[in-house]
């Protein structure tokens, strides 16, 4: 019994089992992946062409996350805490894939 209160048992399941809490992620931690409806609908948005970064806003975190890493493009690392959903999109926005061209 005086191993639950000292956490024990939360590190055991958590670190050795994998097992984690379904909620509210915490604070800085990883967003989940694409779900493949995500994927889907992301993809669409990719195939008709993005011509304003509104299109790219659109779709959720992890749909825009799945997409840098499908066109190789890399992120800049936060400052503090999650990314921001403008920098992934700016990222997305400029990347030669899309026919705009860096600067």
């Amino acid at each position: 019994m005086h191993n639950i209160f000292l956490n024990l048992v939360k590190y055991h399941i958590e670190t050795v089992l994998g097992i984690r809490q379904v909620g509210k992620p915490e604070k800085g931690a990883e967003f989940p992946p694409a779900t493949p409806e995500e994927m889907a609908q992301a993809r669409k948005v990719m195939e008709k062409g993005v011509k304003k970064k509104s299109q790219l806003k659109k779709i959720k975190i992890p749909g825009l996350l799945a997409l840098c890493e499908e066109n190789d493009i890399r992120l800049p690392r936060p400052q503090e805490g999650r990314i921001k959903r403008a920098t992934i999109v700016d990222a997305l926005f400029v990347s030669p894939s899309h026919g705009v061209e860096e600067y």
